[in-house]
């Protein structure tokens, strides 16, 4: 018995499951007897811990084990299933920080004598302070949003993963 009986990884990036439970005569070898849809990045120890390769296809695959010892075999049909996700996509400028910017900053920051911080280069060059003023509590000397609700922890992960991600345009 595995539990849990599945695993969700991330396409680039390895997993294993935990060792099964098992009871019956040891020594017991494991076999995995299929994989669907088929994925030979999917393989098994002396254990029984079912391993995904970092070069796995992203899918959903269900594994049958066999397990065998001195006194005979059980084929466990579809007893696990690994889940190989894509990566979400980077955060972009574009798609994502010019909208939030627009948004919520967008009564100090869209023009006059402020900073653009609509316009690509401007929000890139100022991340580091961005991220400083955006993290302060609200009504703390420099933060912002001036005078407003601070922004969500969401909207404020997004400016961090966007900095994080290479400040793509």
């Amino acid at each position: 018995v595995y539990a849990p009986n599945n695993i969700s990884v991330l396409q680039g990036v390895a997993g294993n499951s935990a060792s099964p439970t098992v009871q019956g005569t040891t020594p017991i070898s494991f076999l995995i007897t299929a994989v669907s849809p088929s994925n030979a990045s999917i393989t098994i120890n002396a254990q029984g811990v079912l391993n995904v390769a970092n070069t796995s296809a992203v899918g959903i695959y269900q594994v049958s084990v066999k397990a065998t010892n001195l006194i005979g075999n059980a084929t466990f049909t579809n007893v696990y299933t690994i889940t190989v996700t894509a990566p979400p996509p980077p955060i972009s400028f574009l798609t994502d920080i010019k909208p939030l910017i627009l948004a919520r900053c967008g009564n100090c920051h869209t023009g006059g004598a402020q900073s653009l911080l609509s316009d690509y280069n401007t929000a890139k060059n100022s991340i580091s302070a961005i991220l400083n003023r955006i993290n302060l509590a609200a009504g703390s000397p420099g933060a912002m949003p001036s005078g407003g609700p601070q922004l969500s922890q969401t909207e404020r992960n997004l400016f961090q993963k966007w900095n994080t991600d290479g400040l793509k345009e």
